[in-house]
């Protein structure tokens, strides 16, 4: 599914916007790879949207992978040969599972932060706090003004994608 959507024409039409967006935004720290930068705000952005219109989805989400069993995973990881991966793949997920941070994606500044993370580990800048506010209020509009075809293709990638189960 994640390939499908990182080759569908709305995520490289939507990434090009994203990334004209920020470019004409003052954010002197962001230019570097500003690819990777709208690459990843689209991403969050379709979470923020997804959770605030379907916040019970999260939850769920959050509660099904409470029940992912770590003997299995190890075990998976070991018969694919990377039984060295799996105690940094178990503390990664154990992080996710209780920072639960898809919750607050629908906070401007948290949603700003949580890019600036991911950004940063390509690009260590100090950000200031006007380039955070711009951002959270490229956010804000971005939602506003595409709220409906980002809900969308969540409704076209599952008509246009067959799952080999």
């Amino acid at each position: 599914m994640d390939a499908v959507f990182h080759r569908s024409d709305f995520f490289k039409k939507f990434s090009i916007l994203i990334r004209s967006r920020l470019n004409a935004a003052v954010l002197p720290s962001l230019r570097f790879r500003s690819y990777f930068l709208a690459h990843i705000f689209l991403e969050l952005l379709l979470d923020r949207v997804l959770v605030k219109h379907n916040p019970q989805l999260c939850v769920k989400l959050y509660r099904d992978i409470e029940l992912v069993n770590p003997e299995v995973t190890a075990s998976y990881f070991s018969r694919i040969g990377k039984a060295g991966l799996f105690s940094e793949f178990f503390y990664n997920f154990n992080r996710f599972l209780r920072s639960r941070f898809l919750l607050f994606y629908i906070d401007n500044e948290m949603f700003a932060q949580a890019l600036l993370r991911v950004y940063q580990k390509i690009n260590p800048v100090d950000v200031s706090r006007n380039q955070v506010e711009i951002l959270m209020t490229l956010t804000d509009e971005m939602e506003k003004e595409h709220r409906q075809k980002l809900l969308c293709i969540f409704g076209e990638m599952n008509k246009n994608t067959v799952l080999n189960i």
